[in-house]
C-alpha cells in the first residue's frame, strides 16, 4: 500500500521514488497513470 500513495504523490507532482523500478509495471520505462492503475488493480485482487 505504501507504494500505491508513494507513486500516487509522485504523478501528481508532490513526492518523490526512491525505487521506480518497482512500480513501472508497464515496463515502458516511465511512471504515469497506467502503472497506478495496475497497482490498484493488483491490491485489490489480492
Amino acid at each position: 500500500m505504501d507504494y500505491l500513495v508513494m507513486l500516487q504523490k509522485y504523478i501528481l507532482g508532490s513526492g518523490v521514488l526512491t525505487n521506480w523500478q518497482n512500480v513501472d509495471l508497464c515496463m515502458d520505462n516511465s511512471i504515469n497513470f497506467f502503472d497506478m492503475v495496475l497497482l490498484q488493480h493488483f491490491i485489490i485482487k489480492r
